[in-house]
Parts: structure tokens; sequence; C-alpha cells
């Protein structure tokens, strides 16, 4: 029974808020995550696009949300992200700011 008043969440929402966030995010796993979405391996870097399809592939959310996301760390301004660029947005997302 869910209490009156309080917002529902999902799995993978309670996994985030209750899981050690130091195991999750470590040179191991974001180079892992860095190489699943690197669709093309030999170009080591992701595309804007990618990281859109691969976060929301239902297209559930405004484009806008990915474009200010992505350039939020896209430092040199190309549309791609190298590693450096992907393990700071992936840091914000869990922690909500750099670390």
């Amino acid at each position: 029974m869910l209490l009156k008043g309080l917002p529902f969440l999902s799995f993978d929402q309670w996994l985030l808020l209750t899981a050690d966030k130091e195991m999750l995010v470590n040179d191991e796993t974001i180079s892992r995550a860095f190489e699943f979405f690197a669709v093309d391996k030999n170009h080591h870097k992701i595309k804007a696009e990618d990281v859109k399809n691969r976060f929301d592939p239902q297209g559930e959310i405004d484009d806008y949300v990915w474009t200010k996301l992505v350039l939020r760390v896209d430092v040199n301004v190309n549309g791609e992200l190298e590693k450096d660029e992907f393990e700071e947005m992936v840091r914000y997302m869990v922690y909500g700011e750099d670390k």
C-alpha cells in the first residue's frame, strides 16, 4: 500500500536513490558505460543523439532536456562527447553536481 500523498517511485528510481553511488560510479563502470554508448567503436566518441537514444529510447523526455545536458558537458562544443566529457555527465546525473 502506498502512503497517501507520497509520489510513486519506479524500481530504477528507488535503486538509484538507495544504491552506493561510489560503487556505481567508478572508473571501471564509466569505461563500460562509455563503450556501451559509443556506437562507432573506432570513433571513441559519443554523438549527442546516441545519448538521447540510449537514455530515452521511447522519446518520452523533451529533446531540450538532452540538448541542455549534452551542451553542459560538451566542452569543445563539437556535438560529441569524449570520454572525459561523458564521465562528467554521468557524475552530474548521479550526484547532481560536479564531483
